[in-house]
């Protein structure tokens, strides 16, 4: 794919993006807004957006109370 300037987004170990990951679940970890691991790779070409990398983030759960 990289030879039609198809690129897969790096998430692991950065920064959670929005407009380029969505979150499907939050890891409790010290590191927050930090990407524990990647669900489904996203891709982009060029500067245009083919698909948003789903992500688990890290942060702080919380419960909600219902």
């Amino acid at each position: 794919m990289e030879e039609e300037g198809i690129k897969r987004i790096e998430t692991v170990n950065k920064n959670f993006d929005p407009k380029l990951m969505e979150c499907v679940e939050v890891v409790e970890d010290k590191e927050k807004d930090r990407v524990i691991e990647e669900v489904r790779a996203g891709y982009i070409l060029g500067d245009k957006l083919l698909r948003v990398a789903s992500v688990k983030v890290g942060g702080e759960k919380t419960e909600k109370n219902e």
